[in-house]
C-alpha cells in the first residue's frame, strides 16, 4: 500500500535530502511530525531520540511485538504520523536457540507494525539488518 497525504510527501521529500549532519536531521521536517519509536530502548531506538528527542518511544513491556492487539492498541493511543520500527529480536544466539520467537518478532511483528500503521494512516519506516 503506498501511502500518500501531506505526511507522506513531508516524509518523502526529507529522506531525498541529502543530510550534513545529526543535528540538521533534527531540525527537518520529520522533527515536525509525530513520530512513534518502536524498540526505542535499544541501541537503535536511544539514537534515534537524541535526533528526535519529541518522539514517543515504546519497548517492552508497553509494546510487545508479538502480540498485534497490543501494537494496534498503542498506534490508535499515540496516532503518529510515522513509526520508525526499530523493535526486533536482536540477539542472534537466542534466534537460533528459538527461531520461532524470532519469526513472531522480527517477521510477523514487523508484519502487523506495517498493518496497525495502514489501519490508522501512518508511515512506516523500517530499519533491519540481516
Amino acid at each position: 500500500m503506498r501511502r500518500s497525504g501531506p505526511a507522506a510527501a513531508t516524509l518523502c521529500s526529507w529522506f531525498a535530502r541529502p543530510i550534513d549532519d545529526e543535528r540538521r536531521v533534527a531540525h527537518g521536517t520529520i522533527a515536525a511530525m509525530k513520530t512513534l519509536i518502536t524498540g526505542a530502548s535499544g541501541q537503535l531506538g536511544q539514537a534515534l531520540f537524541r535526533l528526535l528527542p519529541d518522539a514517543i518511544g515504546v519497548s517492552l513491556p508497553e509494546l510487545d511485538i508479538t502480540q498485534p492487539g497490543a501494537i494496534d492498541g498503542v498506534v490508535a493511543k499515540h496516532k503518529p504520523d510515522v513509526i520508525i520500527h526499530t523493535a526486533a529480536m536482536t540477539d542472534v544466539d537466542g534466534a537460533a536457540r528459538n527461531p520461532d520467537l524470532a519469526y513472531q518478532a522480527n517477521g510477523l511483528g514487523t508484519q502487523a507494525v506495517a498493518l496497525a500503521a495502514a489501519r490508522h494512516g501512518a508511515a512506516v519506516v523500517y530499519i533491519s539488518t540481516n
